[in-house]
């Protein structure tokens, strides 16, 4: 009954149609960030998480960047001390300073990317926004073949997104 799922539900409905790919919304916790909403494309070929899920791979996925991004310097340094940087794909970022320099700069730039580092063909954007003390993380994920065409678009959409809907919290 968060209030944040009715303000979002709407909108994150109405950017699956516009663009077509997986649309979620995950709220940031301690330790990591949980999907609450998840909109599907009507493509066969999709990217699935469910709501209740957690998001993964942290340093490989977009959301994951967007919740480490989320994190108070001193808790990303302590989260990087420990942190395994398993590699999934040839571009899975292996370094803790390349991590550090990717978060640093998805932060000035206002979203988070995730080219081919989780799955070979996957493109995922997410951005933050801050509501009522907590942060959530929109993403936008899709197959690089279809995202190429759409990544601007998907850029816009997020970044907006997240404008939109930590107005007023």
């Amino acid at each position: 009954h968060d209030p944040i799922l009715l303000r979002a539900e709407l909108l994150l409905r109405k950017i699956r149609d516009t663009i077509d790919e997986s649309v979620s919304l995950a709220k940031a916790g301690k330790d990591s960030a949980t999907y609450l909403l998840v909109f599907e494309p009507s493509h066969p070929l999709r990217f699935i998480v469910d709501a209740g899920g957690q998001v993964r791979s942290l340093h490989a996925t977009s959301a994951g960047k967007a919740f480490l991004g989320s994190l108070s310097a001193e808790q990303f340094e302590s989260w990087l001390k420990t942190a395994k940087l398993v590699p999934m794909t040839a571009k899975t970022i292996r370094s803790k300073d390349e991590l550090r320099k990717d978060i640093e700069v998805s932060k000035r730039r206002g979203y988070y990317l995730n080219q081919a580092e989780s799955f070979d063909d996957a493109t995922t954007v997410s951005s933050l926004f801050r509501w009522q003390g907590a942060s959530y993380i929109v993403t936008i994920a899709g197959p690089t073949s279809r995202m190429a065409d759409k990544f601007d678009q998907a850029v816009k959409l997020v970044t907006e997104a997240c404008k939109t809907l930590g107005e007023g919290g």
